[in-house]
């Protein structure tokens, strides 16, 4: 699987998981209960968090795919330039 598909496998993820806290915060979580040790407010602190990690990744996934589109590899593992065919598609020929 490439980097990219799995960034936005992880993005859903993580943007679905923010949803499904914040409506669980909103609809179900009393206001001064504490649950699990946590209270609302904490519930939706987390939520936003899951959110803007989900918005990052989605980022880095958008930036894989640009550098996919280029012809640089972005494999892990592959030493940066080794495979990388940036010379050929940039010079003016």
């Amino acid at each position: 699987m490439k980097s990219a598909k799995l960034f936005h496998v992880l993005s859903v993820l993580l943007g679905l998981t923010g949803v499904v806290m914040w409506f669980v915060a909103i609809l179900a979580w009393p206001a001064g209960a504490v649950r699990f040790g946590m209270t609302r407010e904490v519930m939706l602190l987390c939520a936003i968090l899951s959110f803007l990690s989900a918005i990052w990744v989605l980022i880095s996934a958008m930036h894989h795919i640009t550098l996919a589109r280029m012809g640089e590899r972005v494999y892990p593992g592959v030493p940066r330039g080794s495979y990388c065919n940036r010379t050929r598609v940039l010079s003016p020929s």
